[in-house]
């Protein structure tokens, strides 16, 4: 006798669900029995159809209140853009249809029309599980907010929130003990164009952020001072990832070669480099010298990154250097 989907134990019924090809398919059965609400609810948690969900401002609030409804059980990545100030209760029920098992968070609102420190709260509350977060204007933020989320989300790897004009290690870096990177780049609009100002939190975040294996540093930021006290705190020994990012603030000045290459050689681990730009080391060091005492100050390297260098260069880079992996970019 033949035996109908719905025959089945509902366990069984979700297990064939989960060979659906696609949403639609998933739709059509949930509309073709009542019992068959509940065992969409149970495929989705293992399906791949919503796993990573975008949602963007021409979706209506009642769209992503349904398809949460439907399909939230079964969302790991969330983006979306906040385009209007009621899509913020669409997207608390939202967070909330994936039942905690949320592992990534990005929202990026236009820049006239932001996320509250409140709602952010809510948000992280519901996901107790999130490992990512990228929150990047939150206004009026306090520190007692970055507190609040690393409690609400303990297992946090990376964090992008608003630093009022600093760098996450000057702020909220230190309250994420489980993040792997560390960055020291400024907030894109920033004023402050000294170079990292707060060591003493940058200090307590090197000691608290045991897990760091990767810092991202402006290239102004690299100077003799500044090198000499990092190299004092435990990064010394974790760090096996280093990037020179050419961006600090509003301006992007050149590279202290001798202090890069007194970072690179007290970094005893290291394995991967990203830059600097050729042009970012002329007329202090010429870029061939620049590598050639780059090969002799990190014997560890296996991963480069590199941009805008020369044939001669490229020559030193693959003579002296043990490299795996060799990536260029080119600008001019």
């Amino acid at each position: 006798m033949a035996t109908g989907l719905t025959d089945l134990p509902v366990e069984l019924q979700a297990r064939v669900a989960e060979f659906l090809p696609g949403k639609a398919e998933l739709l059509a059965l949930r509309c073709s029995a009542g019992s068959c609400k509940q065992v969409v609810t149970r495929a989705v948690k293992h399906h791949d159809v919503y796993k990573r969900f975008y949602a963007r401002n021409s979706l209506q609030n009642a769209a992503l209140v349904a398809i949460g409804r439907v399909f939230g059980a079964g969302c790991r990545y969330l983006n979306t853009v906040s385009g209007f100030p009621a899509v913020t209760t669409a997207l608390e029920s939202f967070v909330l249809s994936t039942g905690g098992l949320l592992n990534q968070l990005s929202i990026e609102p236009p820049r006239d029309n932001h996320i509250t420190p409140d709602t952010l709260l809510i948000l992280c509350r519901a996901c107790p599980l999130l490992k990512n977060l990228y929150v990047p204007r939150v206004p009026n933020i306090q520190p007692t907010h970055f507190v609040a989320v690393s409690q609400a989300c303990p297992l946090l790897e990376y964090v992008v929130l608003p630093t009022g004009g600093l760098s996450p290690a000057e702020t909220y870096a230190r309250q994420f003990p489980r993040l792997r990177e560390l960055k020291f780049v400024r907030e894109w609009d920033s004023q402050i164009h000294e170079m990292p100002i707060c060591f003493d939190v940058i200090a307590v975040a090197a000691e608290t952020c045991v897990h760091v294996t990767r810092v991202v540093i402006p290239r102004a930021a690299v100077t003799p001072d500044f090198v000499a006290r990092l190299l004092e705190t435990p990064l010394r020994d974790r760090v096996t990832s280093l990037c020179f990012t050419n961006f600090f603030g509003s301006f992007s000045p050149q590279l202290w070669p001798e202090a890069g290459l007194q970072l690179v050689r007290g970094f005893p681990n290291l394995r991967e480099l990203a830059g600097p730009f050729e042009n970012a080391l002329i007329p202090r060091m010429a870029p061939t010298e620049f590598f050639e005492q780059l090969a002799l100050a990190a014997p560890m390297l296996r991963r480069l990154s590199a941009v805008d260098i020369d044939d001669e260069c490229m020559r030193i880079i693959c003579n002296r250097c043990q490299l795996e992996e060799i990536n260029l970019f080119i600008t001019r």
